[in-house]
């Protein structure tokens, strides 16, 4: 009987694992999802509403769901941030945030910070429209990375949990 619950435990912790890797894979991509959408809300206020950056930013953050700690901590640090650039606020939000994205994406990101707040409107304008555009090539990949390995790493859970249940037997 121990042996029995023994093996269901290591099944279901093997699955949980493997699901758990999928899940970082869906996250990448729901969270550059909502950093698109945040950038959409940094466009439209800079270039409609002709909103001051920490204000556009925060509502940009408003739109961006959990990408909003980027939008959030680089208004805080422009406010707070004893002189901080536009630029480097924004990319030190960037580093100091945990978010689902990776290391080529963070880059993306930071791309937009070399010239926000010092150009004109219609500059940043097309930084961030370029910016948005390669985070939906990003999203784009990350969908297809989904599509492949997520099912793969929740067979791969379950089936290692199987093998090592058999080799214990």
């Amino acid at each position: 009987m121990l042996k029995v619950i023994g093996a269901v435990l290591i099944i279901i912790a093997s699955t949980g694992i493997g699901r758990l890797f999928a899940c970082k894979l869906q996250q990448r991509q729901i969270c550059l999802s909502q950093l698109q959408q945040g950038l959409l809300a940094l466009e439209r206020e800079v270039g409609f509403a002709a909103t001051p950056l920490p204000q556009a930013l925060n509502q940009a953050a408003l739109a961006a769901g959990h990408g909003s700690v980027v939008f959030t901590a680089a208004a805080d640090l422009l406010v707070n941030g004893e002189g901080l650039s536009a630029a480097e606020a924004f990319t030190q939000s960037i580093a100091e945030n945990q978010l689902a994205i990776s290391s080529t994406d963070r880059q993306i990101l930071a791309d937009l910070s070399s010239g926000l707040g010092l150009s004109d409107c219609d500059d940043q304008l097309k930084k961030i429209e370029l910016i948005r555009l390669r985070l939906q090539s990003a999203e784009s990949e990350a969908k297809e990375q989904y599509a492949s390995w997520g099912k793969i790493w929740k067979n791969i859970g379950w089936s290692v949990g199987a093998v090592l249940v058999l080799m214990f037997i």
